[in-house]
């Protein structure tokens, strides 16, 4: 047994925690929103600022 569960096993559950079939879609597209938001944020981010891990006057004094 490789301790794999399939999804169609255990969604009636989290459906049912989640409040229903429409709350869960409701909350399945705020997760997708959330996601979609973060990916454009990080493409339209500053590749040098020092929240995206970038500093170009330490790579251009190193470099």
């Amino acid at each position: 047994m490789s301790g794999h569960v399939r999804w169609q096993d255990i969604r009636r559950e989290f459906v049912e925690r989640a409040g229903g079939e429409d709350a869960f879609a409701a909350a399945k597209q705020e997760l997708l929103a959330e996601i979609s938001q973060g990916d454009i944020e990080c493409a339209t981010a500053d590749p040098d600022s020092p929240s995206n891990g970038g500093n170009s006057s330490e790579v251009n004094r190193i470099g």
